[in-house]
């Protein structure tokens, strides 16, 4: 390989066949597959539930800096190797590329191709080691970007919220030119608000709408956006007659919870939803949901 050469093909996958999130398609389209993905651990599918799709961050550039011939022919066989799916075979490769040659600047692209090779292994731990180690020793922002980016997505999916909004604020700005990036900016909108930030989320949601109106994204950041009022509640009902939602709201109320009625239109028809609690954060929302769940197995968090 060639001083300079850029490796592109780390490439997505089919649709059902997922397999990890920094390396991968199409992005999920609806509210409901982002709010799973939090809570369903999938370990074998990069803690991802079944049949939600990933994500690449991939077309790294190795860099013009002195490798002999055999440290260049090792990260050459590790890469090719991973673009062959072979990933046992490439985590060998680029770990020897790595134990021979631990001051070489390269050694940050190499963490973070075994990075995705760990991914696609399901070592999760050990691809978060990579990713970090990555994005310590490089210095194009566009590799430090894309370390950040893998973070914040296995934050996201561990229900890390601060730890996936600080990374996806980071890396987003420098990563445009990646596939479904309306889709990072999604998670990155549902983080800021499940950490209570309001404002700053729905400008990320405003701005998927403004830029990617056709996007697998936008549904979701519309509704997400038009939630005016600032806080999560368990919806335990959404129900069609307003006698039938009164009626739950004073059974749950007279188990000690916090129920309200609310009304909304939906496709020109009035549901009365039956709602319990105002959460400031999403944590708070699920840790209450718990509790209601004994008495109402649907209920769920909103947004």
């Amino acid at each position: 390989m060639r001083c300079g050469q850029s490796l592109q093909k780390y490439s997505s996958d089919s649709r059902t066949a997922v397999e990890d999130r920094c390396d991968g398609s199409e992005g999920a389209s609806t509210l409901s597959g982002l709010r799973d993905r939090a809570k369903t651990k999938t370990m074998n599918r990069f803690g991802l539930a079944k049949g939600q799709v990933v994500y690449v961050f991939a077309s790294l550039v190795i860099g013009c800096q002195e490798l002999t011939p055999e440290a260049r022919q090792m990260l050459t066989e590790g890469v090719n190797s991973y673009e062959k799916a072979e990933y046992n075979s490439a985590t060998t490769k680029l770990s020897q590329f790595i134990d021979k040659n631990k001051e070489a600047p390269e050694v940050a692209e190499a963490h973070y191709i075994r990075g995705l090779c760990q991914l696609k292994l399901s070592h999760r731990s050990e691809a978060r080691r990579d990713f970090e180690v990555a994005l310590q020793r490089a210095s194009r922002k566009d590799l430090i970007a894309r370390a950040q980016a893998c973070l914040a997505v296995m934050a996201y999916d561990d229900g890390n919220w601060a730890t996936a909004a600080n990374y996806y604020g980071e890396a987003l700005p420098w990563i445009e030119d990646i596939h479904d990036y309306d889709d990072h900016l999604l998670r990155h909108g549902i983080s800021l608000q499940r950490l209570g930030q309001w404002e700053p989320s729905r400008q990320v949601f405003a701005r998927i709408l403004h830029k990617y109106p056709n996007g697998a994204a936008a549904k979701s950041a519309k509704t997400l956006m038009g939630w005016n009022r600032p806080y999560f509640t368990v919806q335990c009902h959404a129900l069609s007659k307003p006698d039938a939602a009164a009626n739950e709201v004073a059974r749950l109320r007279k188990l000690g919870l916090d129920a309200s009625q609310q009304m909304e239109t939906r496709q020109g028809q009035a549901l009365y939803l039956v709602q319990v609690g105002q959460y400031k954060t999403y944590d708070e929302a699920l840790q209450a949901l718990e509790r209601i769940k004994r008495h109402v197995p649907g209920a769920r968090v909103v947004p």
